[in-house]
């Protein structure tokens, strides 16, 4: 909101006129903001209820951020957000592409057909509206079983490139590549939370600084214990997706441990 004010005091500046607050352009992004900020809550709600259930990947997200932060451990302190931001941690990305791909904040994108055209045999007509779900079978769980001889060439040539193995489970290390250092490869598993192309969502980058910061500052400050089989539930899904019961079990750590 500051960066929005600021420009359009600016603007008013430039132009020689008086800043115009309630533009319609103004409110469109103010719009797209609150958004943005309540997917981030609801991916964050995600992420702990993930982390909490798998210990050992909590405990080894927080080994890396230790590693990773050489200085701010020995010297027993807050991290900055320059260090945050700047600070090549591989493990710290795979988490965040495996709670991108499990939380689902959104059920689903839609996309209208630009022309006739025929997927796994059903017709689809010009201007139909195509719902794609994004947290169901093929990215969440276990694909269809699909006809082979319903699928274009194209699609069978490429088939089997990628793993999709065990897509209902919390695993980091399908993310992970070590080819002399060890990456991430963000196209190893199905995962459109931002969706692709032309179409995909402009606050990527944002969205995914946003989890960065708070999934490390959360890791390094605290410890997230595991939840009682009563009280873990799955997702509920409204506008966006989000866990049903909003409860964890939050444990108070020294940086140095």
């Amino acid at each position: 909101m500051d960066d929005i004010v600021r420009r359009e005091i600016t603007n008013g500046w430039e132009g020689k006129r008086a800043p115009d607050y309630k533009n319609r352009v103004i409110f469109d992004e103010t719009a797209v903001r609150f958004r943005h900020l309540r997917r981030c809550g609801s991916t964050m709600m995600g992420a702990i209820k993930f982390l909490s259930e798998n210990q050992r990947a909590q405990s080894q997200l927080r080994t890396s951020l230790r590693d990773a932060f050489v200085t701010a451990t020995k010297e027993s302190r807050k991290l900055l957000i320059q260090e945050i931001t700047s600070t090549r941690i591989p493990y710290l990305d795979a988490v965040s592409e495996e709670i991108f791909r499990m939380a689902g904040t959104i059920p689903s994108h839609v996309r209208t057909a630009t022309e006739d055209t025929v997927v796994l045999g059903h017709v689809i007509p010009k201007g139909t509206d195509v719902l794609l779900s994004i947290n169901g079978p093929g990215f969440t769980s276990p694909g269809f079983t699909i006809d082979e001889n319903k699928r274009t060439e194209s699609c069978r040539s490429t088939k089997g490139e990628k793993k999709q193995w065990d897509m209902d489970m919390f695993c980091l290390e399908r993310w992970l590549v070590k080819s002399g250092k060890e990456c991430v490869d963000r196209g190893a598993a199905p995962q459109m939370l931002f969706s692709l192309g032309p179409r995909g969502c402009f606050g990527k980058r944002s969205g995914q600084l946003n989890v960065r910061v708070l999934l490390v500052l959360l890791m390094w400050h605290f410890k997230f214990l595991p939840l009682p089989d009563e009280l873990i539930s799955d997702g509920i899904e409204n506008f966006i997706c989000r866990p049903r019961a909003r409860i964890c079990s939050v444990g108070k750590r020294t940086l140095m441990n």
